[in-house]
């Protein structure tokens, strides 16, 4: 079996099957919806808007204040002030007291009338040109006018009430609260430098600095002591050996066999010499005897040299006790420089937790000071404005169509609605619908590969003996198709291919996609056995219009004689059930099925059983345990998604020999079966051939 299929997520043409399929429901819904948007547009109440222009003059240069010393621009946060104070509760409130607001039914049935105004007033800015536009919405246009000149003049009147009303000492207050601020702030700045000098603390980061750096290189260096020890003490285990041997020739060959010692320069020096005078030794004992005074000077000097070679082995052994003890020495030296850099990092970050506190209180000054700076600016531009700072450019003035009533954009709005509704509602009836639609719905619910779909017929007759499989020509494409797919699944060289039909749930078709397939198949040249496994409720002898008295129960019962009949299609024969039995699970559970099965796969290219659905019975389940592929028939708009859950819940054992589904009876047009749907055709059909065949043929 595949592997699952991705998530798909829904195209065009998905979407455009939807409607099709439930054209009625999504008609009347897109409608619908289309009526009531207009219906609901066509009773907005209008609004009209009046609007009127200030400006704020900025005398002839902007306050020092006004002005970023770094890039030279001015700062609009004195517009942005003016924006805020025309919005705010005071102004706002003052406003709807007034006569213009009294006999509006809008805000004198409203709790809160400040809060109706501010939802109908809008206030824009133009910083190229200083400019606030106000504008106000009303059902009446007169009034809305009216209204917006009312909030002016409130507003004007509160910038006259702010500007005598501000405060003399406010300035002075705010450069002795800037004084004291920036004296305090260099207090903390002077104790957090000071901190810093005396605590020797050059870098704030605490895994990063000299002590940290220092301590890393220690680790690395004690790392490298440890590997040198490692192999010194190998070494020295090697010399332990060696020392233990009681004869000295043996300890001095045993000390020899260690690298150091081997590869020593005075060693290999005193080994060369002593080979030397043992090929001299060699030689002249050829010529002289024993007792000649030249031979034994020589092996006097050999034992001089074996001396002298032992002496320069022992040597080399102190030199690797040597260099053992001094790694030692330096190891305890690294490991103690560690303690104590460690104990120093950690007074080091203990001292750096106390500099953040410092550097936030340090911080938390600067911001009071910059804050205090800010509001001194304030003040200042305050106490710069006048009381004609604010001048009225253009007077309260309304329009005389509607702002919020646009037919084209109600229109926009209530097609855009009723195409989301007429996609919406066939939609929903999709994923409340527990049948299956379709095949890549078939395909979804069985994460199974698709092997063919074949066309809904009405009123569909059992082909029989004299039936014509190439009628009507879309269903007989619909089973080339599929026959192409099974025998894709076979393997070239897998000999012969048994292969079971099956359900879900009875009246599903699996009969007639046995059957149709069967023939098919026979119809390539391919000799085919067709096998009713169905003892149950036998109906695939109607299909091919044979007899059914004698068959797979009768031979599994141990009768003799039972013979595969012959079919009136070319290449078919065919196995009736026989009479129904009153046990066929233990009918098919028996071992003579598995040997027929063996002879069949002798006889035959394609066997094809037709098994009862998979529901309580396990009949399908056995002959699955014989085949090599199953084919699950699935019926378009028939089949339940609990039925698909329930026969994949049956056929878990045999996962590995499902070869995919077929949707049958498809509720499609004949046209979407392939170029070759019209096409005229029959498949010939072959003269009556006498029963001869065997249930268990003979192989040659």
């Amino acid at each position: 079996m595949s592997s699952s299929p991705a998530p798909r997520l829904l195209t065009l043409g998905d979407v455009v099957d939807l409607v099709r399929r439930r054209p009625l429901s999504a008609a009347i819904a897109g409608l619908g919806t289309l009526v009531l948007v207009l219906f609901l547009t066509s009773r907005t109440v209008p609004l009209y808007e009046a609007s009127a222009r200030l400006s704020i003059d900025r005398g002839n240069k902007p306050v020092q204040w006004q002005v970023d010393p770094d890039t030279g621009k001015v700062e609009y946060s004195l517009l942005n002030t003016q924006k805020e104070l025309l919005l705010s509760y005071a102004v706002l409130g003052e406003a709807v007291k007034t006569d213009a607001f009294g006999g509006d039914e809008v805000y004198t049935a409203s709790r809160d009338r400040v809060a109706t105004l501010s939802h109908r007033i809008k206030v824009t800015t133009s910083r190229d040109t200083w400019i606030i536009a106000v504008a106000l919405t009303n059902e009446d246009p007169v009034r809305a006018q009216s209204q917006l000149q009312s909030v002016i003049e409130a507003y004007q009147r509160s910038q006259n009430q702010r500007e005598a009303g501000h405060s003399v000492g406010a300035l002075s207050f705010l450069n002795k609260s800037v004084v004291d601020a920036g004296k305090r702030l260099e207090e903390a700045r002077s104790a957090e430098q000071r901190f810093r000098a005396e605590r020797g603390i050059l870098s704030a980061d605490p895994d990063h600095n000299f002590l940290s750096e220092e301590v890393a290189n220690l680790g690395a260096n004690r790392t490298a002591f440890l590997a040198d020890l490692a192999a010194t003490q190998a070494l020295m285990g090697m010399v332990a050996v060696a020392d233990q041997q009681k004869d000295p020739a043996e300890r001095i060959a045993g000390l020899m066999r260690i690298e150091p010692i081997r590869t020593n320069a005075v060693v290999m020096e005193q080994q060369r010499r002593v080979y030397d005078l043992i090929g001299k030794e060699s030689s002249l004992a050829q010529k002289y005897l024993d007792k000649h005074p030249r031979l034994v000077e020589v092996r006097g000097e050999i034992v001089q040299s074996r001396k002298l070679l032992a002496d320069a082995v022992e040597m080399a052994r102190a030199g690797i006790a040597n260099d053992h003890q001094k790694l030692t020495i330096q190891l305890d030296d690294v490991t103690k420089r560690i303690a104590t850099r460690e104990k120093d990092l950690a007074t080091y970050r203990a001292n750096l937790a106390e500099l953040m506190a410092l550097t936030g209180d340090t911080t938390s000054r600067a911001n009071l000071y910059e804050r205090l700076l800010t509001r001194k600016g304030e003040e200042e531009v305050s106490s710069h404005l006048n009381v004609n700072q604010i001048a009225v450019v253009d007077p309260a003035h309304s329009t005389s169509k509607p702002v919020n009533i646009s037919r084209l954009k109600f229109l926009a709005i209530a097609l855009v609605a009723a195409a989301a509704v007429t996609v919406a509602v066939p939609l929903a009836f999709e994923s409340l619908d527990t049948r299956v639609r379709g095949a890549i719905a078939a395909q979804v619910l069985t994460r199974l590969p698709l092997l063919g779909k074949t066309p809904r017929v009405a009123h569909l007759a059992p082909l029989g003996r004299e039936g014509n499989p190439e009628r009507p020509h879309s269903m007989a494409e619909a089973y080339r198709n599929l026959r192409a797919s099974v025998r894709l699944a076979k393997r070239q060289d897998a000999g012969c291919h048994c292969l079971m039909v099956t359900s879900s749930r009875p009246y599903e078709g699996k009969s007639t996609v046995a059957t149709r397939l069967a023939i098919s198949m026979a119809s390539t040249g391919a000799k085919v056995l067709l096998v009713d496994a169905d003892m149950r409720k036998p109906t695939l002898h109607l299909q091919v219009g044979e007899s059914c008295e004698r068959g797979l129960s009768s031979a599994l019962e141990g009768e003799k004689g039972v013979r595969m009949t012959p079919t009136s299609y070319t290449n078919l024969d065919f196995l009736s059930a026989g009479g129904r039995p009153r046990n066929p699970g233990d009918l098919l559970h028996s071992p003579q099925l598995k040997e027929m099965v063996f002879a069949w796969r002798q006889a035959y290219d394609y066997v094809i059983f037709d098994t009862p659905p998979l529901g309580p019975v396990s009949d399908a389940v056995i002959v699955g345990e014989l085949v090599d592929g199953i084919v699950l028939v699935v019926r378009d708009r028939f089949t339940t998604k609990a039925n698909i859950k329930s026969a994949l819940a049956r056929l878990a054992p045999l996962t590995s020999k499902i070869s995919g589904v077929v949707l049958n009876g498809e509720h499609a047009t004949e046209a979407s079966y392939g170029y070759y749907a019209n096409a005229s055709g029959r498949i010939p059909v072959s003269s009556i051939r006498p029963e001869g065949a065997e249930l268990e043929p003979k192989t040659a």
